[in-house]
């Protein structure tokens, strides 16, 4: 599933997935189709999770007309982990201040000159450590915000 994919195709893996044919995908359903079609995806549970619960409605389900948003994000986090995890050396699921210095060229975005600033900027809730939420919160901003000057 790493590559381009057609919406038919990926009405045929919604239909393949959606095995009591109620045309919403339980977080089950959608593991199980993970765990079949790309593994190391699946492995990463809080990718997963975030994908699921920014594309599911309300009644907690991915529709037909969701699936298509979910598997674009799952791959967009699944980027954003690989980076997050490469940057926390110490893998304890947070990105300290010296990591972060460490690993700033992973990130591919601009120094400002005054790394301590750099580093709040991810830092949301201030407690010294970037979170992985706080990781994808900034990239999804950033690119939000660079598509608006456009």
């Amino acid at each position: 599933m790493g590559k381009t994919v057609t919406k038919e195709q990926l009405l045929t893996l919604f239909d393949a997935a959606d095995v009591n044919g109620n045309g919403k995908l339980s977080l089950a359903e959608l593991d199980k189709l993970l765990v079949e079609l790309d593994s190391s995806i699946a492995a990463h549970k809080r990718v997963v999770m975030r994908a699921y619960k920014a594309s599911a409605g309300a009644d907690e389900y991915v529709e037909r007309d969701e699936f298509a948003e979910f598997v674009d994000l799952l791959y967009k986090y699944d980027e954003l982990y690989k980076k997050f995890d490469t940057i926390d050396k110490n893998k304890d699921h947070k990105i300290e201040y010296k990591e972060f210095i460490k690993g700033f060229g992973i990130l591919g975005i601009e120094r400002s000159g005054d790394p301590e600033a750099d580093f709040k900027k991810f830092d949301a809730d201030g407690h010294g450590a970037i979170l992985f939420s706080e990781f994808v919160d900034y990239f999804f901003k950033k690119t939000n915000a660079d598509k608006l000057k456009h």
